[in-house]
């Protein structure tokens, strides 16, 4: 009883601590910056930018919801669940789960109450929950190591790395991606571990149901870092290819700290990672990133919650 009571305190302690950490960042990094200078910066922004952006996120939440359709038929293909039920799903669970943070459980809680009302079981829902969250980790990954590659000696400078460390980092995140793709492919199934691993038995899915998990999860993140990148001001410099490593590093910060939508983590690692910007120039952009990605889909969200739950817990989509 005690270990998992101190487990949930180191937790906590080690949130807390990040949360402290990026405020002061953020304190030194925003000293002297205005509110009026970020207003600035945001009226400075351009509608065809911002439509650019919409058009960004919604590409990355119609991957998303095409993606959620394909494994719902992969999990339950005999389910009565209807397509249009896995796309309000897929709508409403993901922005859930990006606000919130710990995407599995709070993405999942909303995928237990959507599919468990159209039949499917507890296994059912905890794999579809499992597979849902696979394209976004396996498109940081690939992304991230093929930015690296592509522009390494502008990743090198804007990461602060020599040559060899970013080469090397990027051709073993590759090979971690090549080694489980070519391990769907040739296992076909189930693959128990070693005893002495713990002889865990490891269900992968099929290698072409793979690889289209890997196209959606790049697309989403390319998409998602698009909108970001798009609001960067022009004297930023920074080229797309470029950006990407930077922008996984900043997601990968706000993950490890577990601070919901990572609040004030994201924001300080980009501070640290872009010194040549202007604050409040990346200020600006980070705001409106979050209202584009993260609160106008959350809105859609709440009314898509909304209006299953009046019309009688969603058995109206089935």
């Amino acid at each position: 009883m005690a270990r998992p009571a101190f487990r949930r305190w180191l937790t906590v302690a080690f949130t807390v601590g990040v949360l402290v950490l990026a405020a002061r960042i953020l304190e030194q990094r925003l000293v002297g910056v205005r509110w009026a200078d970020v207003l600035a910066q945001l009226q400075a922004v351009r509608l065809t930018t911002v439509l650019a952006a919409v058009g960004c996120c919604a590409l990355s939440y119609l991957c998303l919801a095409v993606h959620e359709v394909l494994v719902l038929r992969h999990v339950a293909p005999g389910s009565q669940c209807s397509r249009r039920r896995a796309v309000v799903a897929a709508l409403a669970a993901y922005p859930i789960g990006h606000a919130v943070g710990v995407g599995a459980l709070s993405g999942g809680a909303v995928r237990l109450r959507w599919y468990a009302a159209a039949g499917l079981s507890l296994a059912e829902v905890g794999q579809v929950v499992v597979l849902c969250m696979l394209p976004y980790a396996v498109g940081l990954g690939v992304l991230f190591a093929t930015s690296l590659l592509w522009h390494s000696a502008a990743a090198g400078r804007l990461l602060n790395l020599p040559l060899p460390w970013v080469l090397g980092v990027a051709v073993a995140c590759l090979a971690v991606h090549v080694a489980y793709v070519t391990a769907t492919f040739r296992l076909r199934g189930s693959w128990r571990w070693p005893r002495w691993m713990g002889g865990v038995v490891l269900t992968l899915p099929p290698g072409k149901f793979t690889l289209m998990q890997y196209a959606v999860g790049m697309v989403d993140v390319g998409a998602a870092a698009a909108i970001l990148w798009l609001f960067l001001p022009a004297t930023a410099g920074v080229e797309f290819v470029a950006f990407l490593p930077l922008y996984v590093l900043c997601i990968f910060a706000a993950l490890a700290s577990n601070v919901p939508a990572g609040l004030g983590v994201f924001e300080s690692v980009l501070l640290l990672l872009l010194p040549s910007v202007a604050p409040e120039a990346l200020l600006g952009a980070v705001l409106l990133y979050r209202c584009v990605f993260e609160l106008l889909p959350l809105a859609v969200a709440l009314l898509l919650l909304a209006a299953t739950e009046l019309a009688g817990k969603g058995r109206s989509l089935n």
